[in-house]
């Protein structure tokens, strides 16, 4: 048997079939790369008469994650998310897009901050775009630019005092702002941080998702590059593989320069380049298909955190906070959420501890807010918890579950936004749902098209399965290609 033929096929047939299958994979996951990033995706609509209505009907409401109700009066609402703000006076029956003085469009809203002093009167807007004022009473509904233009404000709270913020720009450094002045800001030196009582064992859910979410080998942002280059790659392979196959039909001379260009571009430079993160992307990415299915074992099963990438230590913040909270009247303490927890520091910031639960401590922290004198803390897939500021003291929310993303206080009230559902109660009672209508768009964002796109959903709920098959098509191609490179190279030097 000719074993480079056989293999040659193999490579050929498979790579046919998914050529425009793994280009799509690669499209739709560079995007959702910098889902927190790429605000023309989330601004980029598709019609809604264009989609599916089941599609529609999904999708309609999830490009709201944040949600603030007047502490005094349930009428009032205001909800936010990449694709910009909301307003509501009638219990959340009618909404009103925000409109943000003196530029096109709508930043990203990252949070929402009722004023310690106005209460109501005056919110705080943390945007890709900076930090802006919205005062829900006034007509038109329209919010005002305060300071930090061109920043990325990740994360806000009020600050210790009532008169100050602090808030986080790009995940990576905590800014200290004075309300009378917010032009003139403070950012805390964390590049030294000493970050202690971290996890002795880490998930396997937890560091397999984040290998593929491009957060587990080393720095957020240099990591996510490796995944950028990962996507284009499926794309580019898909690409010139296609195109070598269609002149190669062709026997036409003058076409045998381009030939072989496409194969030297194709095989030991592209073919090369793309082994490890085809590989890793594509094996992580079955474990995302059936993260429903394999979660328990996932995450009961554990790795020594020693054996994992030094980013796991958490040498550098840069790229690791998602929330920040202040105390009131202590200027020197503040928390953050992370993926492996929630921090405190008693020192602005020079040295962190990891803070401890019972029966479990908090996770992932997807999100973390200070709601009167408690602080909440919403997890990723697991329980949510919430302890006093005066202590430090978690405690679960009984049958809190999901992705939380943010929670609010109204007439004593809580109400926690779950996904596209609303969920209402007391913390240390537990919460139910609770109906509510979210703003909705005419047009579908594109980022919001390709989670289902990526995940398979847009075409089958059991799309996984066909999506299992390609990443291993995927590995394949990637091992068989350098396979028949080399055996050529060798019988070429013979």
């Amino acid at each position: 048997m000719n074993w480079r033929r056989t293999i040659f096929k193999i490579h050929k047939w498979l790579g046919l079939f998914g050529a425009i299958w793994l280009a799509i994979l690669g499209l739709s996951g560079l995007v959702l790369d910098h889902r927190e990033d790429w605000r023309w995706a989330w601004q980029l609509g598709i019609p809604n008469s264009m989609l599916p209505d089941e599609i529609v009907e999904v999708l309609a409401t999830r490009h709201i994650t944040l949600l603030q109700a007047n502490p005094g009066d349930s009428q009032q609402w205001v909800a936010g998310g990449a694709a910009g703000l909301w307003h509501s006076g009638d219990g959340a029956d009618t909404w009103n897009r925000v409109r943000f003085e003196g530029v096109a469009g709508s930043p990203m809203v990252y949070a929402i901050v009722v004023d310690l002093a106005l209460g109501w009167n005056r919110l705080w807007i943390a945007t890709d775009d900076g930090l802006w004022r919205f005062e829900p009473n006034q007509s038109p509904a329209r919010a005002m630019r305060e300071g930090l233009a061109g920043r990325r404000l990740t994360a806000l709270d009020n600050g210790a005092r009532s008169n100050t913020l602090v808030a986080v720009e790009n995940s990576s450094q905590i800014v200290k702002i004075s309300i009378a002045d917010p032009v003139s800001f403070r950012t805390l030196n964390l590049e030294q941080a000493s970050v202690s009582g971290l996890p002795e064992q880490v998930s396997w859910s937890r560091f397999l998702f984040d290998t593929h979410l491009g957060r587990s080998f080393m720095r957020r942002d240099i990591n996510l590059l490796l995944n950028d280059l990962g996507a284009v790659l499926f794309v580019l392979l898909a690409l010139t593989g296609t195109l070598q196959w269609w002149y190669r039909r062709d026997r036409i001379r003058g076409r045998r320069v381009l030939l072989n260009s496409l194969y030297n571009l194709h095989a030991p430079i592209l073919g090369l380049m793309a082994i490890f993160p085809v590989i890793y992307l594509s094996a992580t990415g079955i474990v995302m298909d059936h993260r429903d299915e394999w979660i328990p074992a996932l995450v009961s099963n554990t790795v020594a955190r020693d054996l994992l990438p030094p980013v796991y230590d958490f040498g550098s913040l840069n790229r690791e906070i998602s929330h920040v909270v202040a105390y009131p009247d202590n200027d020197a303490k503040l928390s953050i959420g992370t993926r492996l927890g929630v921090l405190t520091s008693e020192d602005s910031g020079r040295n962190w501890m990891r803070e401890q639960g019972a029966p479990v401590s908090p996770g992932f922290v997807w999100s973390l807010k200070r709601i009167g004198d408690q602080l909440f803390a919403g997890g990723l897939g697991g329980p949510s918890f919430y302890r006093s500021l005066a202590d430090g003291k978690w405690r679960m929310i009984p049958g809190l579950v999901g992705m939380p993303s943010d929670a609010t206080l109204s007439n004593e009230s809580w109400y926690v936004i779950n996904g596209a559902a609303m969920f209402h109660g007391d913390p240390s009672i537990g919460f139910s749902q609770t109906p509510i209508t979210l703003p909705r768009l005419e047009a579908t964002p594109l980022m919001l098209l390709m989670f289902d796109i990526h995940s398979g959903t847009i075409i089958s709920r059991h799309a996984r399965y066909f999506l299992d098959f390609l990443a291993v098509l995927a590995i394949v191609m990637v091992v068989t290609g350098p396979i028949l490179w080399w055996r050529r190279k060798l019988a070429i030097t013979r």
